[in-house]
């Protein structure tokens, strides 16, 4: 999936928007997924650090892993 399709499941899965970004880190904390260039990166933005960082050769590896992390964390927020 890429970034659109992606964006779309999320919602539709009732995924709190507040709790994940797809364009780079504008979030204080949750999960990123971001276009540096050559890569596709992945990771947990808290507190200033980039945690569980990953990268990726194309954007539907990286969507993919992104919602896997999303759809397996305990603690990520949906909404009511």
């Amino acid at each position: 999936m890429n970034k659109v399709e992606l964006q779309e499941r999320l919602k539709s899965e009732n995924y709190n928007t507040e709790s994940y970004c797809l364009n780079g880190n504008t979030l204080m904390e949750g999960h990123c997924l971001d276009d540096r260039g050559e890569v596709w990166c992945t990771y947990y933005f808290e507190r200033g650090v980039e945690f569980e960082f990953e990268t990726f050769d194309s954007e539907a590896d990286a969507c993919n892993r992104l919602y896997e992390k999303i759809i397996n964390d305990p603690f990520m927020k949906r909404r009511r």
